[in-house]
């Protein structure tokens, strides 16, 4: 439960997010690269996207405005999730459980939130910088990850 994660977690999460927000463009900078590199890990996870099952994930694909729109998207959640982790905690918890159930429904598998973490922990380094995303702060962001995929991925075993 994301309820666990301690206050340190919590701070470094939260502080490297701002400093992301402080890119320019964010949203669609860091939700397209995140994409790049989740499907370059985990090819299969196309089929879940009605607008990429038969593409070519290529530079075109990936100025195509569906995936540009789902880029920011996935951004704009992670970005609601990462503001409740402080006064909005245990809210959180039911939101995503609730996130996870759909995305069964979409077909998403457990097996896609590995990739997808790993993805998200390249995005944030590449884009900030390894002064900026220290290890301590990748581990932070590693254990959040962990468990808001756990409370997602529960969904599957229902």
């Amino acid at each position: 439960m994301v309820t666990s994660l301690t206050y340190k977690t919590v701070s470094d999460v939260t502080a490297s997010w701002d400093a992301l927000k402080r890119v320019p463009n964010y949203k669609e900078r860091a939700g397209l690269l995140l994409f790049k590199k989740f499907f370059n890990f985990e090819p299969r996870a196309l089929a879940v996207y009605n607008f990429a099952k038969d593409a070519k994930v290529d530079d075109h694909f990936f100025k195509t405005t569906n995936m540009i729109i789902h880029a920011k998207r996935y951004i704009t959640a992670l970005d609601g999730a990462v503001g409740m982790l402080g006064p909005n905690i245990e809210m959180l918890t039911e939101i995503l459980t609730e996130m996870g159930q759909r995305h069964v429904k979409y077909g998403v598998l457990p097996a896609y939130y590995p990739p997808m973490g790993r993805a998200l922990l390249e995005m944030m380094e590449e884009i900030l910088g390894a002064e900026e995303f220290t290890p301590d702060i990748k581990e932070s962001w590693r254990e959040c990850y962990q468990i808001m995929a756990h409370d997602m991925a529960k969904a599957s075993n229902k």
